[in-house]
């Protein structure tokens, strides 16, 4: 059940595709742990979906994303990183197993102290999310985009 909530997060953080929040509608507890978490964030955009609600912003620069419980506790956040990031044993098995495939994007979602990366791959006919371990390992995510 976890997975399958990540796999949702993820797949909603790569697609964007969320409804907006209003903003009025997000708790105070929420907002003010976003404060506390990410103290200079801007251009701020709450969006909201079934079981969580997220906050895409800025900070130096870089865009993330933080997804957020109903009750305002963190869940994690997802930020965009450079395939050069990943693990290098990693990226040469996703070259190997997917030679047809171009990498479109990469993810890394972290959690508590626990990060994982995710990979989204596509050829002509499909598109695929892979995991990556902090180890290089690669395995097919359940999150599959049709």
């Amino acid at each position: 059940m976890k997975k399958l909530f990540i796999a949702a997060l993820i797949v909603l953080a790569a697609a964007g595709s969320s409804f907006a929040a209003d903003v009025a509608k997000v708790s105070r507890q929420m907002k003010n742990n976003f404060e506390i978490l990410f103290p200079r964030a801007t251009n701020v955009e709450w969006a909201e979906a079934p079981q969580f609600l997220s906050a895409t912003f800025t900070v130096d620069d870089e865009e993330m994303t933080a997804f957020f419980a109903k009750d305002g506790d963190l869940i994690g956040t997802t930020q965009k990183m450079e395939l050069s990031q990943l693990p290098a044993k990693g990226l040469k098995k996703i070259k190997k197993t997917y030679p047809t495939f171009t990498i479109t994007e990469a993810l890394e979602f972290t959690s508590g102290e626990q990060s994982k990366y995710y990979v989204m791959v596509a050829d002509s006919n499909r598109k695929q999310i892979l995991e990556v371990s902090a180890f290089g390992d690669v395995s097919v995510f359940k999150g599959k985009i049709k």
